[in-house]
Formats: structure tokens, sequence, C-alpha cells
């Protein structure tokens, strides 16, 4: 249950960063390709942080300690 917690915190701190920084755009003629630039690069940069979470939950790559 940790796993997903985490996992959920963590994709509603992304959320909270897309809605701050749409907050920031404010009324401008090219409004809609900023909001574009911001919702993409923050499920860009999610998408690449829950990668890296899934990654590291259950590595396929153990490392063999040396014995001498």
């Amino acid at each position: 249950m940790g796993d997903l917690m985490t996992i959920f915190i963590g994709s509603m701190i992304f959320l909270g960063i897309a809605i701050v920084a749409t907050l920031f755009i404010g009324v401008t003629k090219h409004k809609q390709i900023y909001l574009v630039y911001v919702w993409g690069t923050a499920f860009c940069a999610w998408f690449f942080w829950f990668l890296i979470f899934i990654a590291q939950m259950n590595p396929l790559i153990e490392p063999i300690p040396k014995t001498e």
C-alpha cells in the first residue's frame, strides 16, 4: 500500500505544479499554446518520474557482491 500512496502523492504534486503554472499564464494572445506547453511539460516530467519510480520498485538487475 505504501508504493501506491507514494505514486498518488507524487502525482498530486505534479498536478499541483501544473495548476500553479497555469495560473501564471495570464491573458495573452497565445494562451492556448502556452497551456499546451505547461501541461505537456508537466505530463512528460510526471511520466519520467513515474517510470523511474516503477523501475526502482522491482529492479531487473541486482548487484552481485564480491566474495574474497
